[in-house]
């Protein structure tokens, strides 16, 4: 009987789990996802918008079958996120926050993150030059389309600030055929900006 009975309260458990039991229950109205009793509204980040980590399980969207989670130790009555999937996680903030631009983030450091199977840093930018100079060279560089297919070499840059511990702000650089591409999935946006990181990524090869 007691076997029986520990069973059943771990089944229950479960079940409560699987179905938001326990979490801040969220409705989505009018654009954002709130609650009204913990006077919570959530806005949906852009996708150029990444947590920075993944906490507990905080909050539940029934409807979407939808769990958020804190980012680190950060309020989460002010930021949360979906599980973690790479660049296509979406982080969640307060209605009160102005997400920064790329331009004004502040970036101290671009982690360059090899992302086909799980993401894995393989490089930290943390030179302010060169930092600088990538940010300039998309912000200012003269709009192209991407090529889409048959890059040689792709990474993730993930711009990181410490007046924004939450987020990263996630680039795509990519080698193909045509040159060298940085690319934001949100806008599109992409740029030309051939031979920039060859000292960091081809340093003992000459390329035409």
């Amino acid at each position: 009987m007691k076997k029986h009975t520990l069973l059943s309260a771990l089944l229950t458990a479960a079940l409560l789990c699987s179905c938001g039991g326990g979490l801040v229950t969220l409705k989505y109205e009018n654009g954002l996802f709130i609650n009204k009793s913990k006077n919570c509204a959530y806005v949906p980040a852009e996708i150029t918008y990444e947590p920075t980590d993944m906490g507990e399980a905080y909050a539940y969207y029934k409807k979407g079958d939808l769990t958020l989670y804190t980012i680190g130790d950060h309020d989460p009555a002010l930021w949360l996120t979906e599980e973690y999937a790479g660049g296509a996680t979406t982080v969640f903030h307060d209605e009160s926050i102005t997400l920064p631009t790329l331009a004004d983030f502040g970036t101290e450091k671009i982690l360059v993150c090899d992302s086909d199977i799980k993401t894995v840093i393989v490089h930290e930018i943390t030179d302010a030059a060169l930092i600088a100079e990538t940010i300039r060279l998309f912000t200012e560089g003269k709009a192209c389309e991407w090529p889409l297919i048959d890059s040689t070499l792709r990474f993730d840059l993930k711009f990181a600030s410490s007046a924004w511990p939450q987020i990263h702000i996630n680039l795509i650089y990519g080698e193909f055929s045509e040159g060298d591409f940085l690319y934001e999935r949100a806008s599109g946006r992409c740029v030309r900006i051939d031979g920039h990181f060859d000292a960091l990524f081809h340093p003992d090869e000459v390329r035409s």
